[in-house]
Order: C-alpha cells, then structure tokens, then sequence
C-alpha cells in the first residue's frame, strides 16, 4: 500500500475510512514512527482482524469437518478441542482430569452450556464419563477412540491446507514470517502490560 491510499469511493464507509487513515497518520508520527507506516499498520490490522473473525466463526475448521463427513456442530467441535487440550496440559499449568467446570471455564461459557455439550458428544460417541482417579467424587471426561481418529483426520487435513498455503514460499521467506509474527505476539503482549491510557 502507498502512503496516498485511499478506500474505494464506493466503499458504504468511505468518508470514515478516510478519517481514520488520516488520524492513524498523524499517530505514527506522534509515536515517533513514518508517515508511511499507517497504511501499512491499517492493512496488517485488517489481514489480523480477517483471520480472528473467521476463527472466532469457526469457518476454517467448518469447512475441513465438512470435507471429513463429520456430524459434529462447531460448538461441539470446539467443546471437543478444548478437552483435548485440557487432557494434555496445553496452555494449561499441567495435564490432568478433565471436567465440566474445566470446559466451561476454558470456553468461557456456562456450565450448564458445557454440560449440555458434553452430554451431546458422549452421546455421538466422542466422550465418555469416568471417575477421577484422584478423587473418586469427581466425574470426568475421556476421549474416545473415535474421538482422536476425528483428531488425526482433522490435523492430516488441516496440515495439508497449510502445506498448500505456503507452498511457494522460500525457505527465507518462511524464516522471516515465523520471526517477525513470534516477535509480534510477544511484543504485543509486553505492550498492553506496558501502556498506560492515560498517557497521551
């Protein structure tokens, strides 16, 4: 994008956009970076805002379930996910007993949600309910072996997609974005622990 870009004249916000591109200019510039970098910060804010909409959507693993005749609902697929997560420590402090409360509380949903998740996966054959071996109170959730046969699908599937995506890329190419987008996110991190929004 050039520093003089401006959104289509048809575009039904157009006089907005053009704000913004002018306020996001004198921005940078305040924040001590180029002129010419609010076009291209706008178009990487776009491209990110794209992919968190079509992941919070569910349209990538839709789409790929689709192909593998899956009978699951997103909601269900994503309930499904986060267990296998959860059962093997990912993001998490440690591994272990999965239950409706760890569901609940990893989608960020109701209990109530999650149990009626849960209930609707172990009756199509994903989960079953067990007993804590730590704690024989507790009923917990386990994988079943159609379950990480959906998994090993999904992810042969997946990597497949990812290996067309990138396919024409250079091997430089590929260091390059895997550097600069990890160097992204931990920035991204360290800067809203470290702004202040009452400083101009």
């Amino acid at each position: 994008m050039s520093s003089n870009t401006a959104p289509p004249p048809l575009h039904p916000h157009a006089d907005k956009l053009r704000a913004l591109f002018a306020r996001l200019a004198v921005e940078a510039e305040t924040a001590g970076l180029p002129h010419a970098w609010a076009d291209s910060l706008i178009g990487i804010d776009a491209s990110l805002f794209a992919l968190r909409r079509r992941m919070r959507k569910g349209e990538m693993s839709g789409a790929l379930l689709a192909k593998l005749d899956c009978d699951l609902e997103k909601a269900e697929f994503e309930a499904l996910t986060a267990i296998a997560r959860l059962a093997v420590g990912m993001g998490t402090a440690s591994r272990g007993d999965v239950t409706v409360g760890d569901i609940a509380e990893e989608l960020t949903i109701d209990p109530s949600r999650s149990s009626r998740l849960i209930s609707a996966l172990v009756h199509k054959g994903y989960l079953e309910r067990s007993v804590s071996q730590a704690d024989a109170r507790k009923t917990v959730v386990v994988l079943t072996d159609r379950a990480n046969t959906l998994f090993r699908q999904f992810m042969t599937l997946k990597w497949r997609v990812t290996f067309e995506v990138f396919r024409d890329w250079s091997a430089s190419d590929m260091e390059t974005f895997e550097r600069l987008l990890t160097n992204y996110v931990a920035a991204m991190d360290e800067a809203v622990a470290r702004i202040d929004p009452k400083q101009g």
